[in-house]
């Protein structure tokens, strides 16, 4: 399994403020599945309150879903997890933190195929898409190429000023002392 999970830095409150983060993780949970050269044959999503805030209503939810068809594509895969969202959202809750899983993999070489498939040309063009983000992701980094719904702001990035300094491990944060 493949997942991506953040707690957001401020609670969110409506659906679609849940959705954009929700597109976002799965985004960057294609993102992983494409690099290891896998499909997932389901998804999965997650909704938190705040746990440690007794005062506040608790809710708790989670749902997953197989997929039609494996796949690693994001835009199939961020509509699938939308819509899973969509079904556990209640209003009235202090959401603080969400989470997607990508579940059931296999290798991307086993494709098991259907009848009813879309057309070979169109598959094609999906995985030189994915492609193309991939490459801008590795070239630019992560999140400069998305889908619109995943939003623009930082909102759903990981914040890091309370980071353990890496002193160990980086020359730049290393102190210095003045004699």
């Amino acid at each position: 399994q493949i997942i991506a999970s953040r707690s957001f830095g401020a609670p969110v409150y409506s659906a679609d403020e849940l959705a954009e983060g929700i597109r976002s993780y799965m985004t960057r949970a294609a993102e992983k599945l494409r690099r290891q050269g896998s499909i997932a044959g389901m998804v999965g999503v997650w909704l938190e309150t705040n746990r440690f805030r007794q005062q506040d209503p608790q809710y708790h939810p989670s749902v997953s879903a197989r997929l039609p068809q494996a796949t690693d594509d994001t835009l199939r895969l961020v509509g699938f997890a939308t819509a899973l969202m969509r079904r556990i959202f209640r209003t009235g809750y202090r959401y603080v933190k969400a989470g997607v899983m990508l579940l059931d993999l296999r290798a991307r070489s086993i494709v098991q195929g259907s009848l009813f498939d879309a057309s070979q040309e169109f598959d094609e063009r999906r995985t030189r898409l994915m492609a193309v983000l991939d490459r801008a992701s590795t070239k630019w980094g992560r999140g400069v190429l998305a889908p619109g719904s995943a939003g623009m702001t930082a909102r759903w990035a990981m914040r890091r000023e309370h980071m353990t300094p890496a002193y160990t491990t980086r020359w730049e944060e290393l102190v210095r002392v003045a004699c």
